[in-house]
């Protein structure tokens, strides 16, 4: 008679990694949504001043001096 051999496999389990990404994953969204939904603390801090000045404001502009393919236009 034909007698088939039983193979033993081990039950495949998930790697540790993959376990921890997806407990990660689980957090992030769950504090996500207790953040939409009001859940959370708001924050008490004040907002810092601030006290650069825009750098539009302190551009010298020149007429056809100083820019490159700008010699004898009007362009600014």
């Amino acid at each position: 008679m034909n007698a088939v051999p039983q193979i033993q496999t081990k039950p495949s389990r998930i790697h540790p990694l993959v376990a921890g990404a997806a407990v990660s994953i689980i957090l992030a969204c769950g504090t996500g949504i207790a953040a939409m939904t009001g859940l959370l603390p708001s924050s008490k801090a004040t907002a810092a001043t601030v006290t650069a000045s825009p750098l539009v404001d302190s551009q010298v502009t020149t007429r056809g001096r100083g820019r490159i393919g700008a010699e004898g236009s009007d362009a600014t």
